[in-house]
């Protein structure tokens, strides 16, 4: 256990800055205080480190982000469904539909003879 030097016991925090990244540091508790207290717990690492971390970190980013894109793209793929199926059912007749996937379009003629429909 370690005190500050306003007699608290001192807090562990992780740096997530580029140049001491994920290094361990114990600071004074009350933010804002000027106690001054602060020490490096973990030991810096080397700069190979550092940019393979950063680098991964980049990548699970993007990734993440990719995630998100597809899924909202999903959700508004389901939700044309959904209203091609209700189209569908109200309309009852022929119809043509065109149905762009990318840079893929398709036309599809459909004929709806009973109202139930499954897509």
């Amino acid at each position: 256990m370690v005190l500050c030097s306003c007699s608290n016991v001192a807090i562990i925090k992780t740096s997530w800055t580029d140049q001491n990244l994920e290094r361990r540091f114990s600071c004074c508790p009350n933010v804002g205080s000027d106690c001054g207290t602060f020490r490096w717990i973990d030991p810096p690492m080397c700069q190979r480190s550092i940019e393979i971390i950063l680098g991964l970190l980049r990548a699970r980013n993007t990734l993440e982000e990719d995630i998100e894109e597809y899924l909202q793209m999903y959700r508004e793929q389901q939700e044309l469904v959904v209203q091609l199926r209700i189209y569908w059912v109200i309309s009852g007749s022929r119809m043509v539909v065109n149905v762009t996937i990318g840079e893929v379009e398709a036309v599809f003629g459909v004929c709806v003879e009973d109202k139930e429909l499954s897509v």
